[in-house]
This record gives C-alpha cells, sequence and structure tokens, in this order.
C-alpha cells in the first residue's frame, strides 16, 4: 500500500514524527502530502539571521497554506539597520499568522512592528521591554488570552520604576508571568501594600497566579499572609529576600511567619526561599535549617522540593 493511501488522521501522526528532510521528500510526491507535510515544516518557525527571517516571511506571504500552519514564532536576531520594506515584509507576514500561539522575538525593533496587532490564538509570548514601553503594554493589552508572559528588558537600559505613571492591563487568562517590577505592577496598578509594589500588584491582580518570583527589599512578616490570601492555588514560589541579609530577628520573624500560612497552600509544589548568606554561615545553623524544612514538609507535605 502506498503511504498516501493510509488514513489522513494516520499520515498527520506519521508526518509529526519525521525529520525536516524526510518531510521535504514527502512534500514532492503528490499534492495530499504537500497539504500534510507542510503543515508540520511551518509549525515551529525558528529564525537566527535577518536575511533567513526575509526569506521567511516572503514564503508565508506568497503560501497562504503555511501562514495559517505557523503555531510558534521565534526570532533570535536583532537586525541593525534595515530597510523599511523589511520591518513591513515583517508585518504583513505576521497579519497571515491566524493560529499562531506563541511568539518569542527579543530584538524592541522587530518587536514594534507587531506591538499593535491581535493574534486571536496567542498564548505564550516573550517580548522585550525598552525605555519607550508604550509597545509592550499596548500587545499585551491587545492580546487578552495570553496566559504565559516573559519580558525581557533591553540589555544595557535601566527600566524607571515611575509608579504613578503605569497603564492598567486586564488579562484574565494570565497565569505565569516573568518580568520587572513595573511591568508586574501594569497587571493590578496602584498597589496599596508596601512591601513590593511588584509582588502586591500580581497578588492582587485578577490572574489565578500559578507561579511566582520575587526580590523582596526586606523580610516583612505582612507578605506570607498576603500571598496566602491573595494567591491561594500557587504552585511555584520562589522568594529571594535582600542582596545584604542577616541572619537577626527579622528574617526569623519571617520564616515563622511561613509556618503558619503553609498549610493553607493546599497545591504548593515548589518553594524556595533564599538569600545571599554565605555558605560557611548557613553550616553554621545547618541543624535548624533541617528543623525547619522538615517542620514545613508536616505543614504542607504537597511540594516536590524545598
Amino acid at each position: 500500500m502506498a503511504l498516501s493511501a493510509l488514513p489522513t488522521e494516520l499520515l498527520h501522526a506519521i508526518s509529526g514524527h519525521l525529520g525536516l528532510q524526510d518531510r521535504l521528500g514527502l512534500c514532492r510526491t503528490n499534492s495530499h502530502m504537500h497539504s500534510i507535510c507542510i503543515q508540520w515544516i511551518y509549525r515551529v518557525v525558528a529564525i537566527k539571521d535577518p536575511a533567513q527571517l526575509l526569506l521567511c516571511c516572503k514564503t508565508i506571504i506568497a503560501r497562504p497554506e503555511a501562514a495559517l500552519s505557523v503555531w510558534q514564532l521565534k526570532i533570535d536576531c536583532f537586525p541593525g539597520y534595515a530597510l523599511k520594506s523589511f520591518y513591513t515584509t515583517l508585518r504583513f507576514a505576521a497579519t497571515k499568522m491566524e493560529n499562531l500561539q506563541v511568539i518569542t522575538m527579543a530584538s524592541p525593533h522587530l518587536f514594534c512592528t507587531i506591538a499593535d496587532m491581535v493574534f486571536p490564538r496567542l498564548t505564550d509570548c516573550n517580548i522585550p521591554l525598552s525605555l519607550d514601553s508604550a509597545d509592550s503594554y499596548s500587545f499585551l493589552h491587545r492580546n487578552p488570552t495570553i496566559e504565559r508572559v516573559f519580558i525581557i528588558p533591553v540589555p544595557d537600559q535601566s527600566i524607571p520604576n515611575n509608579f504613578d505613571q503605569i497603564q492598567s492591563i486586564h488579562m484574565p487568562r494570565l497565569r505565569h508571568f516573568v518580568g520587572p517590577e513595573i511591568a508586574a505592577c501594569a497587571l493590578g496598578p496602584n498597589p496599596s501594600m508596601g512591601y513590593s509594589h511588584g509582588l502586591s500588584a500580581a497578588s492582587s491582580s485578577t490572574a489565578e497566579l500559578c507561579a511566582l518570583t520575587t526580590m523582596i527589599a526586606s523580610w516583612d512578616i505582612a507578605l506570607p499572609a498576603v500571598i496566602a490570601k491573595h494567591t491561594p492555588r500557587i504552585q511555584v514560589l520562589n522568594i529571594w529576600g535582600p542582596t545584604i541579609s542577616d541572619l537577626g530577628s527579622k528574617k526569623e520573624d519571617f520564616l515563622s511567619a511561613m509556618d503558619d500560612f503553609l498549610p493553607s497552600l493546599t497545591c504548593l509544589v515548589d518553594l524556595i526561599v533564599s538569600d545571599k548568606t554565605s555558605y560557611n554561615r548557613i553550616s553554621e545553623a545547618l541543624e535548624s535549617e533541617f528543623d525547619r524544612v522538615r517542620r514545613w514538609g508536616d505543614a504542607c507535605p504537597t511540594p516536590e522540593a524545598y
């Protein structure tokens, strides 16, 4: 029996396990195999240089079936000087990707080309945040279907924390956020709690957060209770203390407060509470650290790692 005579569902499954060269070969057999394999060839588009990006965009523009097949777009290049037509081609190609679900783009120059676009199926994005952050916020605002956001600060640029000028963003499906504090505050503007603007905003946003990583400025004993109240179904919690920390009363009070709220976090699977304490100082209190881990394990048995 010829391969092309197999049921379409089976051909889809087989094509999904083939390498690129095998798919290209099958594309040349007949139109039926071409329509199946082309979906897998363009399922994940990973770009490494501007020339490859331009060629890929032209192909997507010319072939609607390729454009509709793109689920993931990863552009790992930073064009220096490019003609306006280069960015116009990228934008036109992006308008054809109606099924795009994941986008990764670190170049602010490329990102601003598509920042005002809507991708109705988008769930994941890795995007840059520059001094002119309006593009990033506009993109998030226009795409409320996003569930995972990774905002990448542009290298060599310091983003000022102008909390009074934060734009409000409503993202009802957001479950995972990684980014600077100023971006987190856009999820829940005007935070009233003083321990951490970013964490306060995230915990009071409309999203039910599953993972939270934060660097705190001080060991505020109010923080554990607030986390338990606003993120009761948190699964991953990473708290990094001040760069220069002491093992004094403030930190001990904070850790003791953790004892009280851990039992309420029934979905927690990963917990990290750490600072920059040197290893030799940790060894001096190693037994007490083990006691604390055992106590936390009894209070909250769900975590797989402490």
